[in-house]
């Protein structure tokens, strides 16, 4: 499968019409052929868009219905209903309204609040048979489950979906695959997935004055490492006050809510805490994984040795985000987490100029770098989905028209070039969107693992990591088993 290339063709797609979103090549079936359908009216060495090769369907306009979670966590829209003026929305509403002229439906997205209704909202209409929404998008860990119960049609049964298309993401598909089975899959329309990745902060100005040189170098030359990263982090740490106790007053290598500092790193690795049999099912491995324990020993080294880190537990700083970021946007620290949705929110009004870097590879010999994605919105297709053509269609065309007209307008205009300070860090985005990791013990199962005994350990120092790991199998095995069962069933 091909790799999902975002920058190859963006400057070019940003100046392509949205009337040439999409290429309208192949056959109908049994919709209604609309010969009608304007004719692309670029020309062939203009026209660099990525094409979806659909035919030409008229639905009739129907109205396709979809239940999406707000968050303030993310990007969550599917639709805008108006334009607002700002890049991100306009892109959003742009894209629908041309692929609802192409296709003759209309796009009637409808939310609950999780903080309200509950992340799994989706389940009492999913359990009742109600044939209201055509799809659903919610939270990771709840499509997850629906989709082991028998509520949820495998995305690879959907007509017209073709995931060797670059606006598919190949590596994620393969990471969702479970027992042979695709139920999911992540277009270019699903925002949340790249909002959820994370990377490095750098301080340029504190690069400049402790002169570790270009850290965009070490990246391209395959040198940026855990070692390096610890050597030149540890440059930065400085007891500002002089009163002998490292606090929020001071200066750090780097900062990060408790909770993030562990999958950030281990994940950079390209290690993972559950794997797949042979048969696909997953598998609770992190205790005996010896790759993933060396790793595990390696992060506390390195964060918790020598004040690296802001230990923003108990007498420290509140472990919140906001306050870790906030003590990178004030110059006190060399490095930072953030989620690329962090970056365009709470990082555009920074006075300290940053780069953008992916975490460092475990050592030279690392073939990639590998970055996080602490999960995604998933879409689902509810089994009382009766017209799953008209589905395929219409996610096939709105995932190819987001890669030629959304994904530029979020990756390009907002991180290249509005909240990020030169060329080099978008280069770096590159690279971490290029192979990004979704591992089920940071994601589905991350009660149990990353926010469970993973994070306890890590925040009290505690590096008996394998006894840790195997304390709570029993737990895992538990959450496990019935998800295993469930798909065994369903692949019967």
């Amino acid at each position: 499968m091909k790799k999902q290339k975002i920058s190859l063709f963006i400057a070019a797609a940003l100046l392509i019409s949205f009337a040439a979103s999409c290429g309208e090549t192949g056959n109908d079936k049994d919709h209604t052929d609309d010969t009608s359908a304007a004719s692309d009216s670029t020309t062939e060495a203009e026209d660099t868009s990525v094409k979806d090769d659909l035919g030409s369907f008229d639905f009739g306009g129907y109205e396709f219905n979809v239940m999406t979670r707000t968050t303030p966590l993310f990007y969550p829209y599917l639709d805008q209903k108006e334009e607002t003026g700002d890049v991100l929305d306009d892109a959003v509403y742009k894209r629908n309204r041309n692929v609802e002229e192409r296709f003759n439906f209309v796009l009637n997205e409808q939310y609950y609040d999780y903080t309200v209704e509950g992340s799994d909202y989706p389940r009492k209409f999913l359990l009742s048979g109600d044939d209201t929404y055509d799809m659903f998008i919610g939270r990771c860990v709840h499509m997850f489950n629906y989709a082991a119960e028998g509520m949820i049609v495998p995305v690879e049964d959907i007509p017209h979906l073709n995931f060797d298309k670059p606006y598919w993401n190949d590596q994620l598909y393969g990471d969702l695959e479970i027992q042979g089975t695709h139920y999911f899959a992540v277009g270019d329309f699903n925002i949340s997935a790249l909002d959820f990745t994370h990377a490095l902060l750098f301080n340029k100005g504190m690069a400049e004055d402790y002169q570790v040189g270009s850290l965009y170098d070490m990246v391209r030359q395959g040198k940026w490492t855990y070692d390096k990263f610890a050597e030149v982090a540890r440059l930065a740490v400085n007891d500002l006050d002089g009163n002998t106790v490292m606090d929020e007053l001071d200066q750090y290598g780097y900062t990060s809510l408790v909770k993030q500092v562990m999958p950030g790193f281990w994940i950079a690795s390209g290690v993972v805490t559950i794997t797949k049999d042979a048969d696909g099912a997953l598998v609770y491995t992190a205790p005996t994984n010896e790759k993933l324990i060396e790793v595990f020993q390696k992060i506390y080294d390195i964060t918790w040795d020598d004040n690296i880190w802001h230990r923003n537990v108990e007498t420290y700083a509140p472990a919140t985000s906001d306050a870790e970021l906030e003590l990178f946007k004030n110059g006190q620290a060399m490095f930072t987490n953030a989620s690329c949705f962090q970056i365009t929110t709470m990082m555009r009004d920074s006075e300290t100029e940053f780069g953008i870097l992916p975490y460092p590879k475990y050592d030279e010999s690392q073939e990639k770098y590998y970055s996080r994605i602490e999960g995604a919105e998933l879409f689902g297709i509810p089994k009382t989905n009766t017209d799953l053509e008209m589905t395929g269609v219409i996610l096939e065309a709105l995932a190819c028209a987001s890669h030629n007209e959304v994904i530029p307008a979020y990756y390009d205009v907002a991180l290249k070039v509005k909240y990020t300070r030169d060329e080099e860090s978008a280069q770096m985005l590159d690279i971490i969107f290029e192979n990004r990791i979704f591992d089920f013990g940071d994601t589905i199962f991350a009660d149990q693992l990353r926010d469970g005994i993973i994070r306890k350990s890590f925040e009290t120092d505690n590096r008996d990591i394998v006894s840790a790991l195997t304390g709570v199998e029993s737990t895992v095995n538990g959450k496990l088993t019935p998800v295993n069962e469930g798909f065994a069933e369903l692949s019967k």
